[in-house]
């Protein structure tokens, strides 16, 4: 809203300065006129230096809202990433683990600690949790750039968490992981960092 006061300002200006000059130059000193021509002329004064300065002041609100609505596309297509991101890990958490003992567990279930880690297969839940590094990573990546383009509000902080629980899980179960695994972690943590306080 404040770009448009400001173009109304400016536009208020304008007219002020254009008025102004014809009324100490010509009118500050005169009555005023009952006449049809002298208020004929004022017209055209006022039209000749009005009419191509609200032109500019209209120009400058087209492309304020030509800016706008391109700023609002790039947040839309930033949530679509993330969201597609969000998708993805969603997706590898729901794939099935063989379990120790009984029947296969669900890799979210270990995640979220609703199972104990020890009941999933050692060597399969090593591999899912490095495609859910990787995945990690990525949806950090796209939560840190929409979050630079938003204000708070509940979209950015529900992803904002999803990710830190993640990150969090990841970080208990550093040691079965690749060497690699504990800078990626604290990259994720740092691309999330600017926005703790969700």
């Amino acid at each position: 809203m404040k770009p448009f006061l400001v173009v109304a300002g400016v536009a208020a200006s304008v007219v002020v300065a254009v008025c102004l000059p014809f009324y100490f130059v010509v009118g500050a000193n005169s009555s005023l006129s009952s006449s049809a021509g002298d208020w004929a002329d004022f017209a055209t004064y006022v039209g000749n230096l009005l009419g191509p300065a609200l032109a500019f002041v209209s120009i400058l609100l087209v492309l304020f809202t030509i800016s706008q609505r391109d700023l609002e596309s790039r947040k839309r297509d930033q949530l679509a990433n993330v969201e597609k991101a969000e998708e993805a890990v969603s997706h590898w958490l729901r794939r099935s683990l063989p379990a120790t003992q009984g029947s296969p567990r669900e890799f979210g279930d270990v995640v979220w600690g609703l199972v104990k880690s020890g009941d999933a297969d050692d060597s399969h839940l090593r591999r899912a949790n490095e495609r859910l590094l990787e995945l990690v990573c990525h949806y950090s990546e796209t939560i840190a750039l929409f979050g630079e383009n938003i204000d708070h509000h509940f979209i950015y902080r529900f992803h904002y968490k999803q990710a830190v629980k993640l990150i969090s899980y990841l970080e208990a179960n550093a040691s079965t992981l690749e060497g690699m695994a504990e800078p990626s972690l604290a990259l994720c943590r740092q691309l999330l960092s600017p926005r703790d306080d969700a």
